[in-house]
Parts: C-alpha cells; sequence; structure tokens
C-alpha cells in the first residue's frame, strides 16, 4: 500500500503476554521516508527513518518495542516520504540479551540449547564425529535474537569434506523421519548458514529446504584454520572469512528471518569448530519509551510451549503431540499422550 505523507495504518492486535517486540516492516521507497509506531495513541518509538531503497523491497526492524498484554490499536503513522508498505512481521523480542561463548576447553557451555547428531570436543575443538548435525546456543529466550555478530574458528580435515559452517537467525531445528535422524533432517530448520569450500564461499538460507542467497571466489586450504564471522543486522548480513575487516558477502536479505538463535551444522563432514563467541548488538536497538504494564510477570513453575514458541496450556491436559516444557532456565521436548504433565 502507498502511503504518502500524513497517512496512517490502524491494526487491532490482541497481544497474549507482556513483553518487547520486533517489528520487521517489508517496504520500499525512491526517497527516505520517516514513519511513528503508536499503541492506543501513544507514541512508542519517536521518528523512525526508513532509508531509500531505489524501489527495491527491503525491511527496517523496529527493535525491543514494549507492548503490554491484552487489546490494542497498533498505529502505523507516515510522517514524510512516500513509502509502500507491504506487511509487518512481528517476533517476541530479547529484553537482556548477553555475550555467549564456548571455547571447548572445559566440555560443553551450558548455553547450547539445542544439539542434534554426535558432536564430540577433540583436545579442545568441536568436531562433527556423526558427520550431520546441528547445534544452536542459547536458551528458549534466545530463539527470540535479532541483530549480533557471531563468530568462530573453523578446520576442515579434508578438502572433500567442507560442508559445515555458521548456522545464525536459526528457528524452529529438527531431526528427521520417526527415528529422530539428523541425516533426513539435515535441512529441517529455518535461518541462514555461512560456507566454505575450496574455492567459494556460500551465504545460503534454510526454509525447510536449501537456497544459495550469494557466493564469492576464495581459495580455501584445509591444511589451515580460518576464521568465520558474520555480522546481521536487519535485513543486511555481512560474511567474513580470515580478513575481518573486508566482507567476501555483502548481501540484504528483501524477505529476512528476523530473528533466531546461532551456532553450527553440518552436512556429511567431519568439521571442527572453535572459539565460538555471539554478541548481540546493542547499538541497534531502538529506542523506546518506558511500557505500561509490568514487562515481566511471575512466570509459572512449568511453561510449556508449542513448536512455534507459543505459550500453552499451563498443565499440560488434553495436549496431543510434540511441545517444549521449560522449568526454570532448562528446556525439553515432550511428547503428550493428553496427559498432565
Amino acid at each position: 500500500m502507498r502511503c504518502p505523507a500524513g497517512s496512517y495504518l490502524k491494526y487491532r492486535v490482541n497481544v497474549q503476554a507482556s513483553n518487547v517486540y520486533n517489528i520487521g516492516l517489508r517496504y520500499k521507497s525512491t526517497s527516505v521516508s520517516h514513519i511513528r509506531l503508536l499503541i492506543d495513541g501513544e507514541d512508542i518509538t519517536g521518528t523512525t527513518e526508513l532509508p531509500n531503497t531505489r524501489s527495491a523491497l527491503s525491511v527496517q526492524t523496529l527493535q525491543l518495542v514494549p507492548i503490554p498484554a491484552g487489546h490494542h490499536i497498533l498505529t502505523l503513522e507516515v510522517t514524510d516520504g512516500n513509502p509502500t508498505l507491504y506487511e509487518y512481521n512481528i517476533k517476541r523480542g530479547v529484553r537482556d540479551s548477553h555475550i555467549m561463548s564456548d571455547s571447548f576447553d572445559n566440555g560443553f557451555s551450558p548455553e547450547w540449547g539445542y544439539r542434534e547428531g554426535n558432536w564430540t570436543i577433540v583436545n579442545g575443538q568441536l568436531e562433527s564425529t556423526g558427520r550431520y548435525g546441528k547445534m544452536l546456543m542459547g536458551g528458549f529466550e534466545d530463539i527470540h535474537l535479532t541483530d549480533y555478530t557471531v563468530e568462530c574458528d573453523v578446520i576442515y580435515t579434508s578438502s572433500s569434506e567442507m560442508n559445515g559452517g555458521l548456522l545464525f537467525r536459526t528457528t524452529n531445528a529438527s531431526t528427521g523421519g520417526a527415528d529422530d535422524n539428523p541425516v533426513l533432517g539435515t535441512d529441517f530448520l529455518q535461518g541462514y548458514i555461512f560456507l566454505a569450500g575450496t574455492t567459494s564461499v556460500a551465504l545460503g538460507k534454510h526454509n525447510f529446504g536449501w537456497q544459495t542467497l550469494a557466493t564469492a571466489n576464495k581459495n580455501i586450504s584445509a591444511s589451515a584454520p580460518h576464521h568465520m564471522k558474520v555480522e546481521v543486522k536487519g535485513a543486511n548480513i555481512k560474511c567474513y572469512l580470515d580478513d575481518m575487516e573486508k566482507p567476501l558477502i555483502n548481501y540484504t536479505d528483501p524477505v529476512p528471518f528476523i530473528t533466531g538463535r546461532a551456532g553450527f551444522r553440518a552436512h556429511n563432514s567431519s568439521v571442527r569448530f572453535d572459539n565460538f563467541i555471539v554478541t548481540p548488538d546493542k547499538d541497534a536497538e531502538t529506542p523506546v519509551k518506558g511500557i505500561t504494564a509490568d514487562p515481566s510477570p511471575a512466570p509459572s513453575p512449568v511453561r510449556i510451549y508449542n513448536l512455534n514458541a507459543q505459550p500453552v496450556s499451563p498443565t499440560g491436559k488434553d495436549l496431543q503431540g510434540i511441545y517444549i516444557v521449560r522449568e526454570g532456565e532448562k528446556s525439553r521436548k515432550v511428547f503428550f499422550r493428553k496427559r498432565n504433565v
């Protein structure tokens, strides 16, 4: 919808829980525009710039917008410019993000929140001994991380086995088949991956499948360690290998995933990783005003979520299928057969 200066869009929303949210606004514009976001008539974000996209589609993410639980009127007002707005993508945010890391010198960090396949620590390095699998760092709240930098050392054990790399903005990872097989589930995730080959690097996108987004030429030795880094801000992704100043890939996704955890993936390869670190981008957070409702209601002793990270029955009564049960800081997958937790 084309929205000239002074126009506004109103939406009725029903928010399940008081929290902070990330709002990805998909748009295009031939000039710089500015918008305001209001909730029940109150200006929450102040004036936010929508950069000139030169008629290409782009996404601007408003981060950590506080929204109380209940029914509200969400208003997007265009204060100047003439953008064409396409859609909102509203995801829960992380209020208190923190740096997470693992050197693998003393076993596995307790911050690893998801693991499939066989991964072994060998001489202080993580190795994909199962050849297939995924690992993601962070607990349930960290599924909602938005902008961050992730980096690690990667050691390829053979030039014919280099199909492994950094996952980021990853959600809905799972195994495949009745036996939770990591081979069958190798593409069962939504998110991005940066990986290297003998003569090139590639940025890929998983949406329960595989899509190559961008590549760059680079000769890469399998006999020496390499340092990988990815910076993801809004819809923009920068990928580095060895040279941390000049990105090999600088790509803007017109339909981006805007939240998700970071980690590793291996596909039919024995790859080693070391010195993994995720650093949230605090500078990218949208300045917002205080929330009037309590943003931190006391959690239940046991909380149950479906696989889309949405809270469900606090008791588990009458549930059937696979759900995530969170107790304190620990989460686990549970298959319910219509019974109480």
